[in-house]
């Protein structure tokens, strides 16, 4: 192998080694990237919101929207599984007409 790649002209060695010098690149970047999410079993931890509150110019507070509980209000995040069909294709018709008909 060795003798074979002294055979190389030179810019087949350059394009070579600039080759791998993007590819451990890119390896090291994905890593640095990748590193520090989380675990997937705690994403849905962080799907739920604050309580948005509203206050006067005092500070006092007027209103509060999505109030916290102890269900966690109307930001409790369900199964997917559990919105019926007529729901989701009705969310989907209003968000995004051609959801089905475009690659993405």
């Amino acid at each position: 192998m060795l003798k074979q790649i002294r055979g190389w002209s030179r810019r087949r060695k350059m394009i070579t080694g600039i080759g791998l010098l993007a590819v451990m690149a890119f390896a090291a970047f994905a890593v640095w990237l990748l590193w520090d999410l989380p675990p997937i079993d705690r994403l849905q931890a962080g799907m739920t919101l604050p309580s948005t509150r509203i206050y006067d110019r005092n500070n006092r507070l007027i209103y509060e929207i999505l109030s916290d509980s102890d269900t966690g209000g109307l930001n409790t995040a369900i199964p997917l599984e559990t919105i019926p069909l007529y729901c989701r294709q009705a969310t989907i018709a209003v968000e995004d007409a051609n959801f089905y008909s475009h690659p993405g």
